[in-house]
C-alpha cells in the first residue's frame, strides 16, 4: 500500500507526505519426506526449524518459565530438569510429564516482519528544500547468538544490560539468570531469554539543501548535506536489529556488525 499527499500552503511554501507500508504472511503449508528442517547450528543445537504450520525458519527452543530464587523453590519444584539451583532458569513443562526435555521445546517466533512501513516527507520553501525518510519494520524476532555463546564472541564479558539485571541473592531477578548459571550450556542453549524482539524506527535519510540563481559569471548552485541512516530506535540487545542469514536460518545474531551512518556535504554547479 503507498498514499501520497501533497499541498501548497502559499506560493513560497509547499509539502508532499508518501506513506508505504506492506504486510507478509508466512506459513510453510508442506514438507516431502518429513517433518520439519533443521536450521540455525548455535551452542551444539539447532535453534530454527522449518515445519508445517509456522513461518519458514522460525525459533525453537524451551520457554523460560521464571529463574529459581532459591535452592529450597528448586528443590520444592516437582519438575525435573538437568540442572535446578538458585539462579538458574526454571524451563516451562509443556506437555505436563513434570520432565523437562526435548518434547517441551516449542516455536519462538519468526525472523519475518509482518510489516514493513516508511515515510518521505519532503518541504520547499523559496530556494531551500528539505526531506526526510523514515523506515521500520514490526513483528520479527532475532535470537541473540552472540548472548548465547558469551564466552566465544565476547571474551568472557557480560553485556551492560545483563549485568544491570541480573539474579543476585539480594535481587533476586526472575528474568535474569546468574553470573554463575550463564557459564552453563543448559543456560546458553535456545530459549526465549534469547529471543528478542526486531523492532526498529529508522531515520534512513535527511538532506537540507539550498539552490541559488544564477547570478552573471556565477553559475546556479546547489550546496546540500545529507545524512544517511543517522539514527535508529530499537530495544534489541545487540548492535543492530537487520540480521539476515538463509531463509532457513534468518535473524541468528553471532555479532552482525551494524551499517554506518554517512554524512555528505555536497556541491553541484548548472552551467
Amino acid at each position: 500500500m503507498s498514499v501520497t499527499w501533497k499541498d501548497k500552503i502559499t506560493d513560497d511554501i509547499d509539502y508532499r507526505v508518501n506513506f508505504n507500508a506492506t504486510t507478509i504472511h508466512n506459513e510453510v503449508l508442506k514438507l516431502e519426506g518429513r517433518d520439519y528442517i533443521p536450521g540455525a547450528y548455535v551452542r551444539s543445537g539447532y535453534t530454527t526449524r522449518t515445519a508445517v504450520g509456522h513461518p519458514i525458519g522460525s525459533f525453537y527452543g524451551y520457554e523460560v518459565d521464571g529463574v529459581y530464587k532459591s535452592e529450597s523453590a528448586a528443590l520444592l519444584d516437582p519438575v525435573s530438569q538437568a540442572i535446578k539451583d538458585k539462579g538458574f532458569f526454571k524451563y516451562k513443562d509443556q506437555n505436563g510429564d513434570k520432565i523437562i526435555d526435548d518434547k517441551d521445546k516449542v516455536y519462538l517466533g519468526s525472523a519475518i516482519p509482518w510489516l514493513i512501513a516508511g515515510v518521505d516527507f519532503g518541504l520547499n520553501y523559496k530556494n531551500f528544500d528539505l526531506s526526510i525518510a523514515i523506515a521500520s519494520q514490526v513483528g520479527n524476532k532475532i535470537i541473540n547468538a552472540k548472548r548465547m555463546n558469551r564466552d566465544v564472541f565476547t571474551d568472557g564479558n557480560y553485556d551492560q544490560d545483563f549485568y544491570d539485571n541480573r539474579w543476585t541473592s539480594s535481587s533476586k531477578s526472575s528474568e535474569y539468570p546468574s553470573a554463575e548459571a550463564y557459564n552453563y550450556s543448559y543456560t546458553q542453549q535456545a530459549n526465549d531469554f534469547f529471543v528478542e524482539n526486531a523492532f526498529y524506527v529508522r531515520i534512513q535519510n535527511i538532506q537540507l539543501g539550498y539552490t541559488s540563481e544564477k547570478i552573471k559569471f556565477i553559475p546556479k548552485l546547489r550546496v546540500y548535506i545529507t545524512a544517511q541512516r543517522p539514527y535508529t530506535f530499537f530495544t534489541y540487545n545487540g548492535f543492530t536489529p537487520e540480521v539476515g542469514g538463509s531463509p532457513i536460518s534468518s535473524g541468528v545474531d553471532n555479532t552482525i556488525y551494524p551499517m554506518q551512518a554517512i554524512y555528505t556535504l555536497g556541491i553541484k554547479m548548472f552551467f
